[in-house]
């Protein structure tokens, strides 16, 4: 299948695999099944989208705001930076109040993208329910529930489908119950029967979306599975990532000070809003040194059209020195650092 256009990553660091083309996928589905308007739609946001990728000019708005609901995970995965967090698990949550008005700002401006979960995890917010439900009424043209699956039972499946999500992304990093144990520390046979049992409710429905994308982190820990990963997946999901690993243990140490060529346009086309409220240029974890702002202080058009975001587009554009926080997260891609498994995990 041809791809719809072209795509170019933010920072090439992403190596897609998979049977179809995501973008082209939703595209068809919403010309295909009464809602050619919004094809339309999708479309002109996609073109955008690889525009802005490709030349670095900045749109008026945001394409695409990403939420972390809430300061809470149930797992405790090797490769992200909660293990590493003294302040992990802080119970902090965007309210359900904000959490209307944030997203009725994004419907007002002409935001056509959202992303549910980053840095989270989506099903443990006591109002998900309310979120999901929430987000559906407003019709956006791209919806993204990022979730490591262990919360996806019958109930949230069904809410994720009844609420017009485009996308469901799930972060699995293993093929065999021993290495997700090890990597993850989770229930392997939960997440493959809810993951199983979530296909085949939208199958029972007739629907292509949301698509199903899978993604893996490949490090040293990982690259055993790898390829027999990408096999299995690739014949499953219509998209399956695998990710670098980002050397997590430099985000509060930040101990490179130069770098040869800089590339990431993540700020000319996204912001994170986190759950303590503050704007993010970027869902890097690097970004927690770079807070844009608050939303109990500006708007989201406001925080994108600022100084903070300004400044820090021109430093990536090489129109000034670039900051640490940004240097080390592109530094620290590809990270050739062992990992190994926490030597006693947290109970859940």
């Amino acid at each position: 299948m041809k791809e719809l256009l072209k795509r170019r990553e933010a920072i090439d660091h992403l190596r897609h695999h998979g049977r179809f083309d995501p973008n082209l996928v939703i595209y068809e589905w919403l010309r295909d099944s009464g809602s050619p308007e919004k094809a339309e739609r999708f479309l002109r946001y996609r073109k955008l989208w690889e525009a802005t990728r490709a030349s670095g000019a900045t749109p008026d708005i945001p394409l695409f705001v990403t939420f972390g609901f809430n300061d809470s995970c149930n797992l405790s995965c090797v490769h992200c930076y909660r293990q590493y967090n003294p302040d992990r698990d802080s119970k902090r949550v965007l309210t359900m109040d904000e959490v209307r008005r944030l997203v009725d700002e994004c419907k007002e401006i002409g935001v056509p993208s959202l992303g549910l979960g980053t840095e989270s995890e989506l099903f443990l917010h006591k109002d998900v329910r309310a979120i999901l439900e929430y987000i559906g009424q407003k019709d956006f043209e791209d919806v993204w529930v990022y979730t490591n699956g262990q919360g996806l039972d019958d109930e949230m499946a069904r809410l994720v489908l009844d609420a017009g999500v485009t996308r469901l992304s799930v972060s699995i990093d293993a093929l065999s119950p021993d290495q997700y144990r090890t990597v993850r520390g989770g229930d392997f046979h939960r997440l493959m029967a809810n993951v199983f049992n979530f296909l085949a409710r939208r199958a029972e429905r007739g629907s292509r979306l949301p698509v199903f994308r899978v993604t893996y982190v490949l490090y040293n820990l990982t690259a055993p599975e790898r390829d027999a990963f990408v096999d299995f997946w690739s014949r499953i999901a219509e998209e399956v990532d695998v990710q670098p690993l980002i050397d997590i243990k430099n985000i509060d140490e930040l101990r490179y000070d130069s770098i040869d060529k800089v590339h990431c346009r993540y700020p000319d086309s996204m912001l994170y809003i986190k759950w303590d409220g503050s704007y993010r240029p970027c869902c890097s974890e690097f970004s927690k040194h770079l807070s844009a702002g608050n939303i109990r202080e500006q708007g989201i058009l406001e925080t994108w059209k600022g100084p903070f975001m300004e400044d820090l587009r021109r430093q990536l554009a090489g129109g000034r020195d670039l900051n640490r926080a940004c240097l080390n997260c592109l530094r620290s891609l590809r990270s050739d650092q062992d990992y190994a498994p926490p030597k006693k995990r947290r109970p859940r």
